[in-house]
């Protein structure tokens, strides 16, 4: 089964009051957590664990944490960006400070939007559910890229 989000945080309670919001809005089973750069971009690039699965099915929204182990939101986003199979999915990136070099660097390598991650739990919650209403009930995605021989 494709997520319908997926969520790459390696923060062990973000990932928890995420999910617990995010469950309101879409099934927990339809959730993905990944809690590393590598394992993100293995998802959407069905490499090792993922290796065979559907490419041209995505998750709905991405949020994707700026300082994600490894390699770093910036990079996901980078290599997301680089691909035709992923370049126009929605990708909101989280970060617990809002550095104009950061916003700057997000908005350079394609990213939907950048949100600064409240400290306090209710504010992450609040955030959640803006997030939710907006990306999976307001917004329309664009459709499915074409199959590979199509592009």
């Amino acid at each position: 089964m494709t997520p319908e989000l997926l969520l790459a945080e390696d923060n062990a309670e973000d990932v928890r009051c995420l999910i617990e919001v995010i469950s309101q809005a879409v099934p927990v089973e339809s959730i993905l957590v990944t809690h590393n750069s590598s394992d993100t971009l293995d998802f959407f690039f069905g490499r090792n664990r993922f290796a065979g699965r559907d490419l041209r099915q995505q998750p709905r929204l991405t949020l994707l944490d700026m300082s994600l182990p490894q390699h770093g939101g910036l990079e996901v986003l980078r290599q997301l960006r680089d691909n035709p199979m992923t370049h126009r999915l929605p990708i909101v990136l989280l970060s617990a400070t809002a550095d104009p070099a950061d916003v700057r660097a997000a908005a350079a390598y394609g990213a939907n939007s950048f949100l600064r991650k409240p400290m306090a739990r209710t504010g992450l919650e609040d955030l959640a559910r803006h997030v939710m209403d907006y990306w999976l009930d307001i917004n329309i995605p664009p459709p499915p890229p074409p199959n590979r021989e199509q592009i």
